[in-house]
């Protein structure tokens, strides 16, 4: 694909996916097909992601509160604590009626997006290269060399 600014039909491309485990893995392989087919898009700040809800609080009123995580989660029980409410797992995005979808991913006033940039074009290629390339050879040894840094956290 050549990247021609002048005929791009959309000035953002929104990669949405679950905000569980498998749909990271998801997001990782579509980041992988962007970047090899056209990672212009990426470079000059086309590509976003959609940050769906992992929890759905309903209030005592039946209204729902979306929280993207398990931090905003304690910070909620914590503010609200003594009040009643039920906390779920929010679906996955293919589950959701239409206004979960348009409340958590479609309303630019509402939803959570994050841009994709990258600030070494060079060494991401290389670690695209690395981590989602056809060589097991260059994952394990970078796994090897940087396998102290897991603990790190």
């Amino acid at each position: 694909m050549i990247y021609d600014k002048n005929k791009l039909r959309y000035g953002k491309i929104l990669l949405c996916a679950d905000a569980d485990a498998d749909g990271e893995a998801i997001k990782n392989l579509l980041l992988t097909c962007f970047w090899s087919l056209c990672p212009e898009l990426i470079i000059n700040g086309h590509l976003y992601c959609a940050i769906p809800p992992l929890f759905r609080i309903t209030t005592k009123k039946n209204e729902y509160i979306y929280l993207r995580d398990g931090v905003e989660l304690e910070a909620y029980k914590e503010a609200h604590a003594g009040e009643k409410y039920a906390v779920n797992r929010n679906k996955g995005l293919g589950e959701q009626d239409a206004e979960e979808l348009e409340e958590c991913l479609l309303n630019p006033d509402t939803r959570n997006v994050a841009q994709i940039t990258v600030e070494d074009a060079a060494a991401a290629g290389s670690l695209f290269e690395i981590f989602m390339g056809p060589s097991v050879g260059p994952r394990k040894d970078w796994i090897k060399e940087h396998s102290e840094e897991a603990n790190e956290v």
